[in-house]
């Protein structure tokens, strides 16, 4: 066999004495205090928060909504002493304060006092967040803190998500109301345009009456100036018919005269009688006349009397439509139709006015002097028929016919004084009243007038009320159907959505693992380097017999070589076998994940032996140091590397710790993709190149200078 193949060449001076073996055994379990034991000292410390020592305060002192006591700060408190993931201990404010700060308390959190009146405040118009207020100190270790950040922000959206729910159902609480309110102001909305289109309705009736009465008091007014008119022209007739009547008096008063005188000529009194027949005659067609113009007058009067009662029938039938409409201004106009009636009755030529009783009365005096003077059995014309007969009993008839002509006279005289009576106070009443109602007509058809305008805009008005009052409706009523109704079960799980609308789910394609399981990719190549580093400084790299000798320079290496890969392998499987069984690491391909151990542990121990060997034990073991730093640093195992300065983002790639971690990430956690084939060949390809550059170095040694005899640092 050759020499230097063989393992006992360089192990047998330690396994002459018990303590050389004792050695070994700790070589080969050296490495598991940097891996075995930090996991297990740090296999889950997130999974322990509990233990953790952390106050809380409840500064919260509470609100009132609607009448209803809210203190969210208990709501929380009592939620959280059911919380088994965090110990909180429920202390003052002073106390969680001092317990921060001498270190009895890694943290605290702290309610403020206005915690309700934040959770309610969307129900105020006044909307803010609710605040916890959370008190950390690195000086009770910046591990710590990071660890109750992370804890708070786990334990966070939980409150936020209890609190938002009851802060939202208070939100639709207000919006059920407000849909209470909507269903109740549809409603009402819709009275009111039912009353909307009465009143439209009823504006209509009002406008068709105000115009019926406008026109009824165009009518009236047209009536009214025929009557003036009509007045006027009576006026006059009574003014000639008075003239007659004072010549016909002066006329009876000078026959009163002549009969008195004509006591002596009997002889000549057939003949005055005879003229007087004829007179006679002639004054009864006159009366007859003027009884005819008197009749014509009042059947004229009449129908004037009959129009102002036609009209006043008209005004009151206009204030009866009018009478039941509750409007102020209508019922004020109402009282002045009742009034205008009233005063068509009784002046003018009413049927209750005097001008109408003193007319009739006219009519009939005119028509009794007509009947005396006209018709032969009327005592007047009778008795002057039967004087004109008694012409021959004259003389003993004259104090008969003296009479007579006294009592013509009489007559004539009081006809004179009638008619002068009816200028005076009848006809010249009714042209002045006439007038005086033409005027109030007048007056009352501009009344009319304007009434038909404020109905017409009152009409107008009522339409666009009423459409209004339908368009307000129906948005009210589709208002009131938008508003969600929901029970209070509904309410409650809305409250719960929009309070927390998201909800996080993760899931890991590797699996769910702890924090020591994250790490131990990183922990076990840092314990295999560690391990090919305690190796070389009990081994030697080289065997100085086997490079003195001249065998082959690989032969050298792989002499120096295989003790220390038989303790790194013993090395690599105790690291396996401990963290599998011992610290509770479940890989997905424990079988791979040993013999890339071994792989690993053989890449680092030849990279150790030939720093080692090219450098010196001293130097080497050094440089072996400084390596590991670098390797630690640009491997990502602790921190994305891409977090990093530029350095080890560069050094990155041609790490081999960068391969020896993601090679252990695949085989542990089972999402092997291309990065576990591109670690092996890395790994045994830095393994050879190792491998070859010791050998180069065995062949540089085969000369000995005096830097080798004397070498400046020696261990």
């Amino acid at each position: 066999m050759i020499a230097g193949l063989t393992l006992g060449t360089e192990l047998r001076r330690f396994l002459r004495s018990k303590l050389g073996r004792i050695a070994m055994v700790v070589l080969m379990l050296m490495p598991l205090m940097y891996s075995a034991l930090y996991l297990w000292a740090f296999w889950n410390p997130f999974g322990h928060v509990d233990k953790m020592p952390v106050a809380f305060v409840n500064s919260d002192l509470g609100t009132e909504v609607d009448g209803e006591e809210i203190n969210a700060g208990d709501q929380i408190v009592d939620q959280l002493k059911n919380e088994d993931r965090v110990h909180f201990d429920f202390v003052s404010e002073q106390e969680a304060e001092d317990g921060v700060r001498d270190g009895t308390y890694y943290f605290s959190v702290q309610l403020t006092p206005d915690f309700s009146e934040a959770v309610a405040s969307p129900t105020t118009g006044d909307a803010r967040k609710a605040v916890i207020q959370t008190t950390y100190n690195d000086s009770n270790g910046y591990l710590s803190t990071l660890i109750g950040e992370n804890v708070i922000r786990t334990m966070l959206p939980v409150i936020s998500d209890r609190i938002g729910e009851e802060a939202v159902d208070k939100v639709l609480i207000g919006i059920q109301s407000a849909g209470a309110g909507l269903e109740k102001a549809a409603d009402g909305a819709s009275r009111l345009h039912e009353g909307a289109l009465k009143l439209s309705d009823g504006a209509v009736q009002l406008n068709e009456g105000a115009v019926k009465l406008d026109g009824g008091l165009d009518s009236a007014l047209a009536a009214t100036n025929k009557l003036n008119t009509g007045a006027a022209k009576v006026d006059a007739n009574v003014v000639k018919l008075g003239e007659g009547a004072d010549r016909l008096a002066a006329g009876t008063q000078q026959l009163n005269d002549q009969v008195e005188g004509a006591a002596a000529k009997l002889s000549s009194l057939t003949g005055g009688v005879n003229q007087l027949g004829g007179g006679v005659d002639q004054l009864a067609d006159g009366a007859v006349r003027i009884d005819n113009g008197v009749q014509q007058l009042n059947a004229t009067l009449s129908q004037v009397t009959d129009l102002q009662t036609t009209t006043s029938a008209n005004i009151r039938q206009l204030a009866d439509q009018l009478r039941p409409i509750p409007n102020p201004d209508v019922q004020n106009v109402v009282r002045q139709l009742d009034q205008v009636a009233f005063d068509v009755d009784h002046n003018a030529l009413g049927q209750n006015a005097p001008a109408t009783a003193q007319l009739n009365e006219l009519a009939a005096g005119t028509s009794q002097l007509a009947y005396q003077l006209s018709d032969a059995q009327a005592p007047f014309r009778s008795g002057f028929d039967r004087l004109a007969e008694g012409t021959a009993a004259l003389p003993g008839k004259l104090g008969e016919l003296q009479n007579g002509v006294a009592q013509l006279n009489d007559g004539m005289q009081r006809l004179d004084s009638g008619l002068n009576l009816l200028h005076e106070e009848g006809t010249t009443r009714l042209v002045t009243g006439t007038g005086e109602l033409r005027n109030g007509l007048q007056k009352l058809d501009d009344g009319a007038g304007r009434l038909v305008d404020g109905t017409t805009e009152l009409v107008d008005g009522g339409n666009r009320l009423s459409d209004g009052s339908g368009e307000l409706a129906t948005k009210l009523t589709e208002g009131s159907e938008a508003v969600p109704k929901w029970n209070t079960e509904q309410r409650k799980g809305v409250a719960s959505v929009l309070g927390g609308p998201v909800r996080l789910t993760t899931t890991n394609d590797a699996g769910t693992h702890t924090f020591g399981a994250g790490l131990a990719p990183f922990f076990f190549s840092l314990a295999m380097f560690i391990g090919g580093l305690i190796i070389f400084m009990i081994l030697r790299p080289l065997q100085n017999r086997a490079v003195a000798s001249g065998v082959a320079p690989l032969r050298a290496a792989l002499d120096g070589f295989l003790p220390a890969a038989l303790i790194a392998t013993g090395q690599a499987t105790a690291i396996f076998l401990v963290t599998r069984y011992g610290v509770g690491l479940e890989p997905v391909y424990p079988i791979g994940l040993l013999a890339f151990c071994v792989l690993v542990s053989l890449m680092f121990t030849a990279m150790n032996q030939l720093l080692n060997a090219a450098l010196g034990p001293g130097p080497g073991k050094v440089a072996a140091m400084a390596m590991l730093m670098l390797q630690l640093l640009a491997s990502g195992g602790l921190y994305p590397v891409e977090t990093e300065p530029a350095l080890f983002q560069w050094l990155h790639p041609i790490n081999p710790m960068t391969y020896s971690v993601n090679g252990f990430r695949q085989l542990m956690y089972g999402h092997v993709d291309h990065r576990l084939p591109q670690a092996v060949v890395a790994v045994a390809l830095v393994f050879l190149l190792s491998m070859v550059l010791t050998a180069l170095v065995a062949r540089r040694d085969r000369s000995w200078t005096m830097k080798r005899l004397h070498p400046p640092i020696k261990i």
